[in-house]
């Protein structure tokens, strides 16, 4: 069978048993380039499809290895894997975001790790297939036409009930309004109050952040364009002038040179002139920001402020 002469050949020339590094590509007969996630994953799931074709279990010893591997260099803690072994050096971690036009690999990741847990009832397996889902869930929930292939891989393997899989994994999510699991946002870890007060030049709203601890939320101005700042914004209003509070500096593993960010309880105050807050409506506001760890960032949120007309 051609496909098992190629994966031998590939096993016998791009993978180390000895150290258990995997290359990426092969060049004139030699490996090259350490692998990325996508190769584990896919050269895992090919080597499982082979078990299925040839009845051989050695194909499945192999992908078990390859999976092994693939967690102890890829997982993160919140159950998300990178996309590569060098992603200290990366300024901001890469986290797969679709399928594309080829499956990702967190979504073949996910497809060989279940796979694995069918063929051998090991539970390790099942466990950090099933944190990736929840982690990804509200996106999976949301735009299941950007996650073609994982969303086939769970109509194939079906996981035990949301509930009892939260329960036995530990995951970091919530439920949403349907029951089922949904993606923590940086909502989730940033806490907004506003209040009005009387100065010399007319008014200031003064809103209050508190950001979770062990998270930080960008500085405005962030330290890069392709950040997104903490904003306050108004509707319907503009203010004369909007104090944003003075930054610390967050270093990490992926930020060596630092990032200025906002950590636990800051303070964002909004200048209005004399006679512009006039009214009985509520002033409608809005908070963004995103929240970040020293391993992950999660989706930015838009946080409503309402100040009821009596606080003015």
């Amino acid at each position: 069978m051609r496909c098992a002469w190629l994966c031998e050949r590939l096993w016998t020339l791009a993978y180390d048993e000895k150290t258990g590094i995997l290359k990426h590509e092969i060049f004139r007969g030699r490996a090259q380039t350490d692998a990325f996630l996508e190769d584990y994953a896919s050269f895992g799931s090919a080597l499982i499809t082979l078990v299925d074709a040839t009845g051989d279990k050695i194909w499945q010893k192999r992908a078990a290895e390859l999976a092994d591997r693939m967690l102890a260099r890829f997982s993160r803690p919140d159950g998300s894997f990178s996309t590569t072994l060098n992603e200290e050096s990366l300024l901001v971690p890469v986290t797969d975001e679709s399928d594309l036009e080829m499956p990702s690999g967190t979504s073949m990741a996910i497809d060989l790790l279940l796979r694995l847990h069918v063929a051998s009832a090991d539970t390790r397996y099942l466990t950090a297939a099933t944190n990736a889902i929840q982690r990804f869930s509200g996106q999976f929930h949301n735009r299941p036409e950007a996650w073609a292939s994982v969303i086939a891989t769970l109509n194939r393997y079906p996981l035990p009930s949301t509930r009892q899989s939260a329960q036995a994994t530990n995951a970091t999510t919530d439920k949403n309004a349907s029951g089922g699991p949904r993606e923590l946002a940086s909502a989730d870890h940033v806490h907004v109050a506003a209040s009005v007060k009387s100065v010399p030049e007319g008014k200031v709203i003064v809103v209050a952040i508190k950001v979770d601890d062990n998270f930080h939320i960008n500085a405005n101005p962030a330290s890069y364009d392709f950040l997104i700042p903490t904003a306050l914004e108004f509707k319907g209003i503009k203010p004369a002038n909007v104090e944003y509070p003075k930054s610390v500096r967050f270093t990490s593993r992926f930020a060596r040179e630092g990032l200025d960010v906002y950590e636990g309880s800051v303070v964002i105050v909004a200048t209005f002139p004399k006679g512009s807050l006039q009214g009985g409506d509520p002033i409608q506001a809005s908070i963004t920001a995103q929240a970040c760890t020293e391993q992950v960032c999660l989706p930015p949120s838009t946080v409503p402020i309402s100040i009821a007309a009596s606080e003015q």
